[in-house]
């Protein structure tokens, strides 16, 4: 279970990226929660949404957000990829050092591939939260799991270097939203709006396994602006999610689509490149 766990580190530096710029703790100030993701997920059903993350201008990698329907179920998947190089992969690399995990055959000297993970969140008819599939590789190790989510808990099995460990970890299914991996906020936002939304996050890890809690994130809408992007001159309404951890600036059409996103605390941006829809077809620009 110790090396299931230590794994499981590598594996947040893939996805801290994603949850660290869609939720931010934070008290629900009054405001009125939206909690409707089968309204947000529809505005993006058949979609997929690539980003370029950079720092300063400087390229630290991709991430991809996609929103299908299959077998009378949604399914949301995120794809993050960290681009050798960058200072965050030297700093991931340093953090893998310090856990003792090494490639068979190369102790201690993780090589410098980048790390990727996909995260696949499976919705039923009523978009609530049902199944989680995780990929992770990071200097050539590889982390998977395959998680269920319903009256019991979370259940499953992690796996990492061959070795499986059964988890199971006590939740109340009503405390997932149905947005945890939702790279998009709801359709017809106008300046001068407010709410706010509530998820459940990974907030660290313990000797019995993953540490959930519950966050809320509260949005306002302060400005229509006009903003550059690979499309040309763009109007979009600006949204500050603010919480605990900070404010995250959002850029968003009147479809709910994130058309940049920035994170100052941590100088990172998301910067969309495209829209391409299931049949392949370019949506945007």
């Amino acid at each position: 279970m110790a090396m299931i766990l230590r794994a499981a580190i590598l594996l947040t530096w893939a996805t801290v990226l994603a949850i660290h710029v869609v939720h931010h703790a934070a008290p629900g100030l009054g405001l009125v929660e939206r909690r409707d993701p089968a309204v947000i997920v529809a505005a993006q059903l058949d979609r997929t949404l690539f980003y370029r993350i950079e720092s300063g201008g400087a390229a630290l990698g991709t991430l991809s957000c996609s929103f299908q329907s299959k077998d009378a179920r949604f399914q949301q998947e995120l794809n993050v990829t960290l681009t050798p190089g960058t200072p965050w992969i030297e700093a991931a690399r340093l953090a893998v050092l310090a856990t003792g995990i090494s490639h068979p055959g190369r102790p201690n000297r993780p090589e410098p591939t980048g790390i990727g993970a996909v995260i696949e969140l499976s919705l039923d008819d009523r978009c609530r939260p049902c199944a989680v599939a995780i990929s992770g590789l990071a200097f050539d190790l590889s982390f998977k799991a395959d998680l269920v989510l319903d009256h019991r808990g979370v259940t499953g099995v992690v796996g990492f270097a061959g070795l499986r460990q059964a988890v199971a970890i006590d939740l109340d299914p009503a405390a997932l939203s149905g947005l945890e991996l939702t790279l998009a906020l709801p359709p017809g936002v106008q300046p001068g709006s407010a709410w706010t939304t509530k998820s459940l996050t990974v907030s660290g890890f313990s000797a019995k396994g993953p540490v959930l809690a519950a966050a809320t994130t509260v949005h306002h809408a302060t400005a229509k602006e006009t903003i550059t992007t690979v499309a040309g001159p763009t109007s979009a309404v600006r949204v500050e999610s603010t919480g605990a951890a900070g404010t995250a600036i959002a850029w968003i059409d009147q479809r709910g689509t994130v058309l940049r996103l920035d994170v100052p605390a941590s100088g990172m941006s998301l910067v969309l490149q495209r829209v391409v829809t299931t049949d392949g077809t370019v949506a945007w620009p």
